[in-house]
């Protein structure tokens, strides 16, 4: 039987790992927590009550970075610094079993579909006596409106709507559907109501996100609801001056002419993340993905003759198998035509379960030499992209209510999505009163961009 310290100030703690999907589900933890008498702490603070690890499972080193995450967590507790530790998210949700056996000290164990049910989760071991409880029973996507309030964990201007959860994609290399389950789309009045209320406290950036977000609706039977959702959103705000709407996740076979001319029209940004993962037709197919007519080069082209200057993001995947020399000069190719202004690099990880694991893939020096010879080619290509926006006047907002880094504040440009681009400096600026500003790009490389503010 479990000996727990009393808890006395009633403090947590919450580590988010993993991608946007999981740091929603993070704010909906601490929200419910905090509606509950509970106070979040950061990570200066030297002792909690409770550490919470929301844990990411989607490949190997994410995996690796959750088990430490825990690990780290339960020698606090070890140490006396908290009472309890509960890992929740992904890598309960698939591996659970494993996780209880291998760190039995760990409190509680809550599945990605008990997020709603957090506080009735935890409750459950903060009775006298309990053993350590595991939960992950699959159920449907509970509504924003019914999960109680969400708690902003890195920023108050910039915040997550996911508008889905799961995935029927069905992507060979990929776990998703196995842990999250098939997609789940909120309604239009959810996400909508969702918004309102995260603008109402306080944001003026929401990034819309899911597993798919231009699969939003097909899960209903629903033709174009993205589109219309994106419609109804743009519609609603539409004259709004402080308020950015920005779309991740777009799968390009997906991407309509009617999205082209919404996400031309603000306060929805023309900023295009997709997931091309690769360019040559054999190794798209063996990933289980479609095969574009007239390639990726076609949506490309199709999008700057559309919107000039959109800003076009790309994720892509090496070393999966069917990849050869001729596949990967291939996606080489392509880069070097598509120019994009930022590019996402992942090397395949073999997944137990998907379909993917059944056939052979490159070896690791193949692939590490494949990563040394792309890694190259952006470089040189962001390189020239940076170059492009020196000088010019953006509009930015910043990124830290709180927090700083090096001493300093940091923001982004439009351009820039949270977490995965660009990461400015600002020169001579001590503080802030607006979300929004308008700066230039005046020094600094890619590395550690600098953006003078303009009064």
């Amino acid at each position: 039987m479990c000996e727990r310290t009393p808890l006395v100030g009633r403090t947590f703690r919450i580590i988010s790992l993993g991608c946007a999907k999981n740091l929603v589900d993070s704010e909906y933890i601490a929200g419910s927590l905090i509606q509950n008498g509970w106070k979040l702490v950061d990570e200066s603070t030297d002792e909690c009550d409770l550490v919470i690890v929301n844990t990411c499972a989607f490949i190997d080193d994410a995996q690796r970075e959750s088990i430490e995450a825990l690990q780290q967590s339960l020698e606090l507790k070890g140490e006396g610094r908290c009472t309890m530790v509960v890992a929740a998210g992904c890598l309960v949700q698939d591996a659970g079993t494993e996780l209880r056996k291998g760190f039995p000290d760990t409190d509680l164990l809550v599945g990605t579909d008990e997020v709603p049910d957090f506080m009735d989760r935890l409750n459950t071991v903060l009775r006298p006596g309990n053993r350590v409880k595991l939960f992950r029973k699959r159920k449907s996507l509970g509504e924003p409106n019914l999960i109680r309030q969400r708690e902003p964990i890195e920023s108050r201007f910039t915040r997550y709507v996911r508008i889905a959860d799961g995935c029927n994609t069905g992507c060979g290399f990929c776990v998703i559907p196995r842990i999250r389950g098939p997609q789940k789309s909120l309604s239009y009045d959810a996400v909508i109501g969702e918004c309102e209320r995260l603008l109402e406290h306080g944001a003026r950036e929401l990034v819309i996100v899911a597993q798919d977000t231009t699969a939003y609706g097909a899960d209903r039977g629903e033709k174009d609801a993205f589109e219309k959702l994106l419609s109804l959103l743009s519609n609603r705000y539409r004259g709004a001056d402080e308020l950015w709407i920005r779309i991740l996740y777009l799968n390009p076979h997906r991407v309509s002419d009617r999205l082209l001319d919404i996400m031309a029209q603000p306060p929805i940004l023309p900023y295009f993340d997709l997931a091309i993962q690769h360019a040559h037709p054999r190794v798209l197919r063996s990933m289980l993905r479609p095969v574009p007519t007239g390639g990726h080069e076609a949506l490309v082209f199709r999008i700057r003759e559309r919107i000039p200057d959109a800003v076009l993001r790309a994720t892509v995947m090496i070393g999966h198998p069917g990849e050869n020399e001729n596949a990967f000069d291939h996606l080489l190719g392509f880069l070097e035509f598509a120019r994009f202004n930022h590019v996402g690099v992942f090397t395949y990880s073999q997944q137990n379960g998907t379909n993917s694991a059944r056939r052979k893939s490159p070896s690791k020096d193949e692939v590490e030499m494949r990563l040394v010879e792309l890694n190259s080619v952006l470089t040189e290509i962001e390189e020239e992209r940076f170059a492009e926006t020196r000088g010019k006047s953006l509009r930015c907002i910043w990124d830290d209510h709180v927090s700083s880094l090096e001493g300093a504040l940091r923001a982004r440009s439009w351009m820039d999505a949270p977490d995965i681009d660009r990461i400015y400096i600002p020169e001579n600026v001590l503080n802030y009163t607006s979300p929004f500003f308008w700066g230039t790009i005046s020094g600094g490389d890619m590395m550690r961009p600098t953006i003078r503010v303009m009064e």
